[in-house]
């Protein structure tokens, strides 16, 4: 009789923990809390835990808390052997953060480590998050194009105006139209 897809992957698991002389976790998904205390509790409820720790990680990411806490659970549970990280996928944020205190880190052909961007909460919104690199990447934009627009305002003036436009005055206009067009921003 033929195995069944959740046979085989069962059977595929057992192999790959008989090999590396390793406990076998698998998290997907958002790392938000309580998955901290889900996941430390599982790690401290094997009684015979293996050599090693393999967590199969894939995730958007979540909070770096969370993440931190994690992966020195499995740290301190595996000290005497390996915490491997294995990314079949996506890996972003706070699992980058994750998968930073693992001992061996693999991955797929398709894996990706993302950014190290702590989620914040967003303003005015209760539950939601936006990536703490935003505010700062947008005034870095704003002031990269606001430089910009002064520059190109200032020497056009001076351009047009065939130099009869002062450096102080050109100066000044320039800056009212760059403060003009960017302070609604």
């Amino acid at each position: 009789m033929a195995k069944t897809a959740d046979e085989l992957v069962l059977q595929c698991f057992r192999e790959v923990s008989q090999s590396l002389e390793a406990d076998i976790y698998v998290i997907s998904g958002g790392l938000y809390y309580p998955l901290d205390d889900e996941a430390l509790g599982k790690i401290g409820a094997i009684p015979t835990r293996k050599k090693s720790a393999l967590l199969i990680l894939t995730t958007f990411g979540g909070d770096p808390d969370v993440a931190y806490r994690i992966a020195r659970g499995f740290q301190r549970a595996y000290s005497k052997g390996d915490f491997i990280v294995l990314i079949p996928w996506l890996c972003k944020s706070a699992g980058t953060l994750l998968s930073i205190g693992a001992t061996r880190l693999i991955m797929t052909d398709d894996a990706q480590l993302g950014p190290l961007d702590v989620q914040v909460d967003k303003p005015d919104a209760i539950g939601e998050k936006m990536s703490g690199q935003t505010p700062c990447q947008s005034l870095a934009f704003l002031q990269e194009h606001a430089f910009d627009l002064f520059e190109y305002c200032f020497f056009e003036l001076l351009k047009r105006s065939k130099r009869q436009v002062t450096f102080i005055t050109a100066t000044r206009i320039a800056t009212e139209l760059t403060t003009g067009l960017l302070s609604p921003v």
